[in-house]
């Protein structure tokens, strides 16, 4: 499995790139971003992704499937 920060960095990275600079930002609602998230893959383990402390076009972000472990903010 692609470590799944690299991929939200990767993609976080292209996009902001690819929004015109004219577009006004618009704050969000973070109730509506934040969240615990969960799942199995297909060999039945299971996967948790928890996305805290939305502000503007931040947030903290953990993920969590078996020992495996991170947090990162994007």
């Amino acid at each position: 499995m692609a470590d799944v920060f690299s991929i939200l960095s990767a993609n976080y990275k292209t996009v902001g790139l690819s929004v015109p600079s004219k577009t006004p930002y618009v704050p969000v609602d973070p109730t509506l971003y934040q969240g615990d998230w969960t799942g199995k893959y297909a060999d039945n383990k299971s996967v948790k992704i928890t996305v805290s402390n939305v502000t503007g076009f931040r947030a903290k972000v953990h993920y969590q499937s078996g020992s495996t472990t991170n947090t990162r903010t994007f």
